[in-house]
């Protein structure tokens, strides 16, 4: 089965720069590989030994040519000569189907065939060390395609190629054939990735190419990307495992194309810079001082011992400083070490600063000059002060300067699993993580807040909760896992705890399903940060679970918030639609630190005069908690749009956010004191201009609803225009009296232009129909009139509406625009004649002009008797009014057979049209 893996986002670096002569030689690491490309002839082998079969997938090959999934423990296979690479000797190799081999000597591992081998997340595992991808992503076989190797020519000249034919990427959609090669050269160590027919579709695929050594941030990769000026003829190239390469139809390797990387060889004197690092822990968003001090790590990649050099140090483009550095003891080849700089500077000010340090060696070459510099850009936030509003979303977390880590005892790695969840149990949002580990698989998840400056009387509150994966299951074990609320003191560099959530928290109630509200005193004397920690240490994994966190406050103590969570008018959609009095429910939440025990909540209906009313609170409201209160008789009257405005503000409330004082909500409530009856005929010729009377109407972009004479059928028809782009408006008739059983409504529509040119739907245009029984408090779509449905275009229809559904029922239709073109000089839509009647005085109809359909039920053939001297094109929709089939009955036929066996089983409506009338019938296909 397919794995789901990490789909890796992967950073450049500069161009390696400073190219040497065409000498190739056969010592040197990986990160003084030297990179070039050309264009020549690829050149396929055949024969040698061929990997798995055609259909391999995340398989790895170590001396074995079947493949499993891995990791797999073996010698490999023989390179046939001994290869120097990252100044190691070696003679075996193994292979993975998705793109990239890995060397080894006598026993060795190659991990997993994983689609992100390159990416830093995997850490540096010891399976994926020494590895040379040149298309590395998740690849599978196909039928034609093979996996391969062979050892061709003569020594001192031989050359191990790998090569990967016609292969495909796991999932693509349409054809893929890509076929590319690895190859090892004995003359100077070299290494080719070499590039043949690249057949790829236009879906944009993330690849990585290049080489890792013995760790991941010794790794030389390959960068060509779409969006920017490289391509796969002049890529950038990086000393980073995070870089990637974009593939698709019109952006992909040159038939012939091949990089080629080979070693320079060991010097005596190079001093490379690989970083500088705050000596206390300014990662977290803390504020920096005026004396911070850093530190320089450096390496020695010369094969003498070092024991002094200079060092430069710009803040921001301005020079601080040069200064030595002494290295006591001296610094050996290959070693890393971090030295302390003898000077500090000043990052008491919030904002972003540049960071640019260098040494000078007297006596280097200048061959490797690029890795004589390293920068850095950090940004530092002022301390906040409180009081602060609360936070509910992961954005709001990152715009306000917190972070996302994971770490044990303290943060330490970019990147959280924490992720939103907008429909909790209780209805609110909330930050959560899956806090459960399986095992081997510790979870230690961080947030981070940035500094907060010590008030007196500070509180940090927060609502908590904690449930299955459905988000409603009430947990009871989380064994020995642990969520932590902790506080440093020190820019993160040690954090204690003040609040714990643990197994005794589940168990007597304290943590559950239904989200509480806690409150923490802060007691701090200078500028202090809060963190969130999930531990779950995979010993003893519990029962599947998500830890719910939101409304994250720091007040000042004995605050005061009272906040409008949701209103609601209740009853519309389940009463009489000429109802004019409703209650509206007002749901209030305390999100101070104090208990309230009443306030006044006002209520604001379409603007006009509040209505006013102070509610007591029984029981008390208590930090978290929240109640509902009822405005039991609000008037409503029929046939308006209504919104409605709850506003909630405690008299000793401190303002901070003021922002959740008010909520609201808005329906359409359509009615009338005089139901429509039916059957009826709505005839546009018995209003005036302007609004119909009791319609209600939406002005949308340019104009709305109403009645000109434009019409055919009679003199006047509801009319709106389409001149404006992005149009949406909408009319909505007053409610009908109760429907009888097996009726529908048929009304005539056309869309046309006002230069006479022919009008065409759009892909975005349409015209919609919807149906209402509960009085505007919810629509369904009954019918799409759109480019896939053209119903109407530059004449009028006639349209038929099932309303079977609605026996018993009072209704009201609703006509909805949505148009966002501009590419027409005017055009309007014209409906009139809108109907309501039995089915079956509609399909007398069909009867009267001799038109018989039948049978009715049918099994998947339907016949037609057509006595018209014309031909009469049929259409069958579904009950949307989505075409399915369209047709054509011969004039004077007898039996004509309509063939519905490819249509799905169901209701649709068959419109025959008879000598320029539309005749529907209803038909069942079972």
């Amino acid at each position: 089965m397919k794995k789901n893996y990490i789909l890796v986002c992967l950073v450049s670096l500069a161009l390696i720069a400073g190219l040497f002569s065409n000498q190739i030689h056969a010592q040197s690491s990986i990160q003084n590989y030297q990179f070039s490309q050309t264009v020549g002839t690829y050149e396929e082998i055949t024969g040698g030994t061929i990997l798995g079969n055609t259909s391999i997938d995340e398989q790895v090959f170590n001396n074995s040519v079947v493949g499993i999934g891995g990791p797999v423990t073996d010698i490999g296979f023989p390179i046939g000569f001994s290869f120097v690479y990252n100044n190691q000797s070696y003679d075996r190799f193994a292979v993975a189907t998705n793109g990239y081999i890995k060397l080894g000597n006598g026993t060795f591992t190659i991990a997993g065939s994983v689609s992100g081998a390159f990416n830093q997340t995997f850490g540096d595992t010891n399976g994926l060390k020494q590895i040379i991808g040149p298309l590395h992503g998740d690849l599978e076989g196909q039928t034609g395609s093979t996996l391969q190797y062979k050892t061709i020519g003569t020594a001192p000249n031989r050359e191990l190629v790998v090569q990967w034919k016609k292969f495909m990427f796991w999932n693509t959609i349409g054809s893929d054939s890509l076929n590319f090669q690895v190859r090892l050269k004995e003359a100077g160590n070299a290494i080719e990735m070499a590039y043949g027919n690249i057949v790829r579709n236009s879906t944009d695929k993330i690849i990585s190419v290049g080489m890792i050594g013995d760790l991941r941030s010794e790794a030389i990769m390959s960068r060509a990307r779409i969006d920017s000026s490289e391509t796969w003829q002049s890529p950038t190239t990086s000393y980073s495992p995070n870089s990637r390469s974009d593939l698709r139809t019109a952006y992909k390797p040159q038939n012939g194309l091949k990089y080629l990387l080979y070693g320079l060889p060991p010097i005596p004197n190079d001093l490379a810079v690989l970083g500088l690092r705050f000596r206390k822990d300014l990662e977290f968003g803390c504020g920096g001082s005026a004396t911070e001090t850093l530190s320089l790590v450096v390496e020695n990649r010369g094969t003498n011992p070092q024991s002094a050099a200079l060092y430069g140090l710009r803040v921001n483009g301005v020079p601080i400083g040069t200064n030595a550095l002494a290295f006591t003891p001296p610094l050996q080849p290959s070693e890393r070490r971090v030295i302390d700089l003898n000077q500090t500077v000043n990052l008491s000010a919030a904002g972003t600063y540049s960071f640019v340090a260098y040494t000078q060696l007297a006596n280097d070459t200048g061959m490797y000059s690029q890795n004589d510099t390293t920068k850095m850009v950090r940004s530092f936030f002022a301390p906040l002060s409180s009081p602060a509003a609360p936070i509910q979303t992961l954005s709001e977390f990152s715009q306000r300067g917190w972070k996302f880590y994971n770490g044990y005892n303290s943060p330490k790695n970019s990147g959280s699993k924490f992720a939103i969840n907008d429909y909790f149990y209780s209805q609110t949002s909330a930050i959560q993580i899956s806090a459960f580990g399986s095992s081997n698989d510790t979870i230690k998840e961080w947030i981070v807040s940035p500094a907060f400056q010590p008030v007196n009387g500070q509180i940090l509150k927060f609502r908590a909760a904690i449930t299955g994966f459905d988000t409603t299951t009430n947990i009871s074990s989380i064994d020995d896992d642990q969520i932590q609320v902790m506080i440093s003191t020190d820019c993160g560099t040690s954090w204690q705890s003040l609040f714990t959530f643990n197994q005794a928290s589940v168990t007597n109630g304290q943590l559950s399903k239904t989200k509480s509200g806690y409150s923490i005193p802060i007691s701090a004397t200078g500028p202090f940060q809060i963190g969130f920690y999930v531990y779950n240490n995979a010993t003893n994994p519990a029962n599947t679970y998500y830890f719910h966190l939101d409304d994250v406050t720091m007040s000042l103590g004995n605050a005061y918030d009272l906040a409008v969570k949701k209103v609601d008018i209740v009853g519309v959609g389940a009463t009489d639609c000429s109802q004019s009095t409703f209650p509206v429910t007002v749901r209030v939440k305390n999100e101070g630190d104090s208990i309230v025990t009443s306030s006044p909540i006002t209520l604001s209906i379409n603007g006009g005069v509040p209505i006013s009313q102070t509610f007591t609170f029984a029981p008390p409201l208590i930090p978290g908690d929240s109640t509902v209160v009822n405005f039991p008789t609000v008037t409503f009257t029929p046939n308006n749009t209504y919104k409605v405005v709850a506003t909630v503000r405690l008299p000793l409330e401190d303002g901070f956010s003021s922002s959740n004082d008010t909520a609201s909500t808005q329906i359409f409530y359509v009615g009338s004191a005089n139901p429509i009856a039916v059957p009826a005929l709505i005839d546009f010729n018995d209003y005036p201009s302007g609004t119909p009377a009791g319609w209600l109407v939406d002005q949308g972009s340019f104009t709305d609803f109403r009645i000109r004479v434009r019409g055919i059928t009679s003199s006047k028809s509801l009319s709106t225009s389409l001149y404006a782009s992005n149009k949406s408006s909408f009319a909505i008739m007053p409610s009908t009296a109760t429907l009888p059983a097996d009726y529908a409504m048929t009304f005539s529509m056309r869309v046309v232009n006002d230069d006479g040119s022919s009008y065409f739907f759009a892909t975005s245009d349409s015209i919609s129909v919807y149906v209402t029984d509960n009085c505007g408090g919810t629509f369904s779509k009954v019918l799409l009139i759109n480019a896939g449905n053209p119903f109407g275009a530059n004449a009028f229809a006639i349209a038929t509406v099932d309303l079977s559904a609605y026996a018993g029922k009072s209704i009201s239709i609703k006509f909805e625009v949505g148009m966002n073109r501009t590419d027409f000089s005017g055009a309007w839509l014209d409906i009139d004649n809108i109907g309501f009647a039995p089915n079956t005085a509609i399909d007398p109809l069909i009867l009267a002009n001799g038109i018989q359909v039948y049978p009715n039920p049918s099994t998947g053939k339907l016949y037609v008797k057509n006595p018209s001297a014309s031909p009469s094109p049929y259409r069958l929709t579904d009950m949307s009014g989505k075409t399915i089939q369209l047709g054509e009955i011969s004039p004077n036929a007898e039996n004509q057979e309509v063939n519905l066996e490819s249509v799905a089983p169901g209701m649709y409506l068959i419109q025959i049209n008879v000598e320029g009338k539309n005749l529907t019938k209803k038909v069942i296909i079972h």
